[in-house]
């Protein structure tokens, strides 16, 4: 009597095809940016910034939300601004917002408190000021806004790109190492 051993290899090609297949197209939805600027004026202040200073940050949004045209505001999924030895976050939940012109992103509408609860964070466009409310005392800059794009794919596309490829290479082993027959006497 002999025994074959069968290996069904139609479903282990076609779901690392489709695997592969929607790996492939999964859609980068996640724009995140640096973005960076300069300290134009600077009252004494708790966060050790001064005139001329640089400054940062980091922004992320959903690039489906962005038409391309016109002006649009949408809310964002994260906005951490750095300015000395303070780190501020927006909150799209609180009616903060970034503002697109023909899908260039121009500004970030944002309010945020400080560490020091004496000092609040506001920002329009692409200009912030650090206002003290005590002292009248107060921090202003600018963001440059000017070729920030820097589209970052979902992990979710990499992992199905990779479980597909590693369909294909369990299949090209496979067939490269067939089954021995195995007989019985």
């Amino acid at each position: 009597m002999r025994f074959k051993p069968r290996i069904r290899q139609f479903p282990l090609i076609g779901a690392a095809v489709l695997v592969l297949f929607f790996g492939a197209i999964a859609p980068t939805h996640a724009t995140i940016v640096d973005v960076f600027g300069e300290i134009d004026f600077a009252d004494p202040n708790p966060f050790g910034l001064s005139e001329f200073d640089s400054i940062s940050g980091v922004i992320d949004w959903d690039e489906t939300s962005v038409t391309g045209s016109g002006i649009e505001t949408i809310g964002f999924n994260s906005v951490k601004i750095v300015l000395g030895s303070e780190i501020l976050f927006g909150d799209s939940s609180l009616g903060d917002f970034l503002t697109f012109e023909d899908g260039d992103l121009v500004g970030v509408n944002m309010f945020s408190f400080t560490s020091d609860l004496d000092w609040d964070f506001f920002m329009a466009g692409s200009a912030f000021d650090l206002l003290s409310w005590s002292s009248g005392n107060f921090v202003s800059g600018s963001f440059d806004f000017t070729g920030v794009s820097n589209p970052v794919p979902e992990p979710s596309a990499f992992l199905l790109f990779a479980a597909g490829l590693l369909g294909f290479s369990r299949y090209a082993s496979s067939r490269r190492n067939p089954v021995h027959k195995i007989t019985n006497s």
